[in-house]
């Protein structure tokens, strides 16, 4: 006999997953409140950031120079 003869053949696969295995669903990562909040404060960091007002001086928007 053979060793190969007694050894069961292997199940064929395919790097894919089943239709039926899903993986589990996940949880949200913030919920509603603490993304309103994290909107809030990424708002008002924008807002402080900003250039308030008009340029001084008359100049309407000054264009980059070219190289």
């Amino acid at each position: 006999m053979d060793a190969r003869a007694e050894v069961p053949a292997r199940p064929k696969t395919t790097g894919y997953l089943a239709v039926e295995d899903v993986p589990p669903r996940r949880e949200p990562a913030m919920t509603s409140d603490q993304r309103l909040k994290l909107q809030k404060e990424l708002i008002a960091a924008r807002d402080r950031q900003a250039p308030s007002g008009k340029p001084k001086g008359g100049a309407a928007h000054a264009e980059p120079a070219k190289p």
